[in-house]
């Protein structure tokens, strides 16, 4: 049961300094992010190679920034893991998805109740945990949108709290509807 997952594309990011420095500055590090890891209970874990060649494993998401944020003036502080990722990791296995589709796409995240946009930025890849009891019940089975936020932070969002905007297709992007989207309850078989 594999626990560590390759990126779909590895991405380009930069690390807070605090999270793999014992001497931090309140710089951000230029990385590349190449995997993941999934241990039950616990945060994502991004495994990352910096501009040293050194790798650091099983950093939290919000370690990471989709650019360099640094600045002479001021270092923003990192925001609060539960904020920025929806759960904990339910099971060993994951896999990473990467849609040809949505993956590159505008997208804005909601917060818990689907009323109000958090943050817009750009769909990154999916995750998904496959081979634990939640997966295999519809109303459980979530993807895990990883969202790079305008910000420079990065989101860790349930595809329910998660809208995309396609310019030639979504006229209605960021109208969340009345009662919000239905999830899935039905365990659908062709064969009975």
């Amino acid at each position: 049961m594999p626990h560590n997952v390759d990126l779909p594309t590895h991405r380009y990011v930069w690390v807070r300094d605090s999270y793999i420095f014992n001497n931090p500055t309140g710089a951000y590090v230029p990385a590349v992010w190449f995997g993941i890891s999934s241990h039950p209970g616990r945060s994502l874990g991004c495994h990352v190679m910096l501009d040293n060649g050194a790798t650091v494993i099983d950093l939290p998401l919000i370690a990471l920034a989709s650019r360099d944020l640094s600045s002479k003036d001021h270092v923003p502080a990192a925001p609060e893991l539960s904020r920025n990722v929806a759960w904990d990791c339910f099971g060993w296995q994951a896999e990473a998805y990467e849609p040809d589709y949505l993956s590159g796409m505008t997208a804005c995240v909601l917060d818990e109740r689907h009323n109000n946009i958090l943050e817009e930025g750009t769909a990154w890849f999916a995750l998904d945990w496959i081979e634990n009891g939640w997966s295999n019940y519809p109303e459980q089975h979530k993807w895990l949108w990883i969202v790079a936020g305008e910000s420079g932070n990065l989101w860790a969002m349930p595809q329910d709290r998660v809208l995309f905007r396609e310019e030639s297709f979504t006229d209605n992007f960021g109208k969340i509807p009345d009662g919000g989207i239905k999830r899935q309850r039905i365990v659908w078989k062709a064969e009975k």
